[in-house]
């Protein structure tokens, strides 16, 4: 199913030359290819992009290298967490283990990897860890689904709308640094600022 775009003419790169030299390279670092994981095993790759394209519902796959690239710099880093789960281990550890458990428990479900699965099937597994009822629950004696979940989805869409696509799917003008935003009451825009579909079409009436 094709994505609505209610922006369907904005490219927030085309504002990349208003951004400081810094920023410029932050942002091209996030249009470039995943060149080595340091944190997934590559089998784990197909898996991580088809858990990207269920959570987000967006399945491009540039979208979903860049978030699998983004886990996997995070992850490799192995820094501090803003929050924990009392009962949670750290994040490296959780996501490595819940993926794990993911994998095993559906293989022996439905005899198939989850990337194997139809989308239909993989949001039905997705449910089920979500909310605890997980098939084969020994394969996650070691992990709490629901706490994987949540620590899985909070990683994915941080990645998701860190990505300067995404950012021109939703009118996102890109940092504010340093050319700033000057007109901030509700429903004013900067000139340079995306316009909805229909409103570019009344412009155009």
């Amino acid at each position: 199913m094709a994505m609505q775009k209610h922006y369907p003419t904005y490219d927030v790169l085309e504002q990349m030359d208003h951004w400081d030299d810094h920023t410029q390279k932050i942002v091209q670092k996030r249009l470039e290819p995943l060149h080595q994981l340091r944190f997934f095993r590559p089998e784990q790759m197909t898996l991580l992009m088809e858990l990207a394209a269920r959570l987000t519902g967006d399945p491009r796959p540039e979208i979903g290298q860049y978030i699998v690239k983004h886990l996997d710099q995070s992850l490799a880093k192995d820094a501090g967490e803003g929050e924990r789960h009392v009962n949670s281990p750290p994040q490296a550890q959780l996501i490595r283990e819940g993926l794990n458990a993911l994998e095993q428990s559906t293989v022996a479900h439905l005899l198939a990897p989850f990337a194997g699965l139809q989308p239909e099937q993989q949001r039905s597994i997705l449910s089920m860890i979500q909310g605890g009822m997980t098939p084969y629950p020994q394969y996650w004696k070691h992990v709490d689904p629901t706490i994987f979940m949540k620590k899985l989805v909070q990683l994915v869409i941080e990645a998701y709308y860190s990505h300067p696509h995404v950012w021109s799917d939703i009118g996102y003008g890109g940092p504010a640094y340093p050319r700033g935003y000057v007109r901030t009451e509700l429903g004013q825009l900067d000139p340079w600022e995306a316009k909805r579909k229909h409103a570019e079409e009344k412009i155009r009436e």
